[in-house]
């Protein structure tokens, strides 16, 4: 899957309060399989109000979730 397209979709995810959204890594090699990519990303987000753990946690497990269900993306601890 094209990273323009992983960053594209995850911009226009409704409710998220993103600000910006960018990669700063991209990994391939020996550690992860063939046909697998590693993407490091940026997520800034913004509100008029203070945003709590509790809310940006809420925001990214929505967005690993959308990640998950359109490319299989999964979280790398």
């Amino acid at each position: 899957t094209p990273v323009g397209k992983i960053l594209d979709t995850i911009s226009k995810l409704d409710n998220t309060l993103l600000s910006n959204v960018d990669v700063f890594d991209v990994y391939t090699g020996d550690k992860i399989a063939k046909d697998e990519k590693s993407i490091a990303i940026k997520l800034e987000f913004s509100a008029d109000t203070t945003l709590t753990e509790e809310i940006i946690n809420k925001k990214v497990n929505k967005i690993l979730k959308e990640m998950n269900s359109k490319f299989g993306a999964i979280l790398r601890s």
